[in-house]
Formats: structure tokens, C-alpha cells, sequence
């Protein structure tokens, strides 16, 4: 395995058109206006609270994604989640179960391992796994805390991403000129 811990998993919701301009925090996003401009369209980047987020590491990440292009997957599969709610005032504790389609793109070579780490993280996810919630199972379950509207996260030890918002995955596919599979495959998934 040539893959580093996934430490650091960057969150992304849909745009509202409301750019929060504190969302890299004090050090900023590190990328330049026009890409943030179009970043912007496609994504609201989720304050992660955290200084290894900040000074232009998820722009450094996005770089090296942008140089390895060639060498991007983009794919889908279905995955197995559990989300387990916790009880919070008058709302009662739920478990939440079911399956949902999660949206990759990922270097060719780390398909599998990508997506073993992303099942972990829909089924299994433990906080002291990465440095912030990845949230991905209160995501695939819509229910819970601001953190269901999370869909699309980007790993930026090891230059992936993943989604369960179709169109947020097309735009960053089509952004990164990365050929998503055909209807007819994507209808078998």
C-alpha cells in the first residue's frame, strides 16, 4: 500500500451562494482568485477548524490531483452504512442502516484500498481515525446535525476525493477533464 493514514479529510457541502470567507480560517485557502471563483460554483468548503487545514494545503492537494489527472479514476459503488444518533434533548437516540451510492475520484492504482476507506467510514468510522469527523455516515443516513449536508469530502494526504452528490462529482470530474462512466454503468451500480 502506497497510501498515507487519511488523516486530514477536507468536507464539502453544496453551494449556496454564500461564500463563507472564513472557511480555510485565518491562513485562507491558498488558491488563486479565479480557481476559487470557480471552486466556488461547485462546492462550499466546510470549516474544519483546524490549522492543518489552512495556508493552502487543500490547494497544494488539488495541484498535485490536477498534475496526476491522467492518472484519476472516477467511479461509483454502493456501500453499507450506519449511522447511530445520538440522543440530544427531546429527540430520542436512533440507528440508522441502510445503503448508499458513494461517487470516487482516485488514483487508478488505489481504487480498492480508496474504497475499502470509505466503507470504514460509512459503517465503522471511529473520530480517532482521522483528525476531524468525516461524517460520511450521518450523511448517507440525512439525518442528524449540520454535518448530513456534507456531500463530498476531499482526503488531502492522499489526493481523493469522494461524494454523494452526483452533480458536485461530475462538475469536479469534468473540472479535472477526468471521464466519468457511461449511464449504462452507472445504471448497474
Amino acid at each position: 500500500m502506497s497510501m498515507k493514514r487519511s488523516w486530514l479529510i477536507q468536507r464539502m457541502q453544496k453551494p449556496t451562494g454564500n461564500v463563507n470567507p472564513f472557511s480555510f480560517g485565518g491562513g485562507g485557502s491558498g488558491f488563486a482568485k479565479e480557481v476559487a471563483d470557480q471552486l466556488d460554483e461547485v462546492c462550499n468548503w466546510d470549516y474544519m477548524g483546524a490549522a492543518e487545514y489552512e495556508f493552502g494545503s487543500t490547494a497544494k492537494a488539488f495541484n498535485r490531483m490536477i498534475l496526476a489527472k491522467k492518472e484519476l479514476k472516477a467511479g461509483a459503488f454502493k456501500v453499507a452504512y450506519k449511522f447511530d444518533r445520538r440522543a440530544w434533548g427531546d429527540e430520542p437516540a436512533k440507528l440508522f442502516e441502510g445503503e448508499g451510492k458513494v461517487f470516487f475520484l482516485c488514483p487508478k492504482k488505489e481504487v480498492d484500498e480508496i474504497q475499502t476507506r470509505i466503507s470504514k467510514w460509512a459503517k465503522d468510522y471511529k473520530y480517532e481515525d482521522t483528525r476531524d469527523n468525516v461524517n460520511l455516515d450521518e450523511a448517507l443516513a440525512g439525518e442528524g446535525s449540520e454535518y448530513s449536508k456534507c456531500c463530498g469530502w476531499f482526503d488531502i494526504d492522499n489526493d481523493f476525493m469522494f461524494f454523494t452528490d452526483e452533480k458536485m462529482w461530475r462538475n469536479f470530474c469534468d473540472g479535472l477533464s477526468v471521464k466519468v462512466p457511461s449511464k449504462k454503468q452507472m445504471s448497474k451500480i
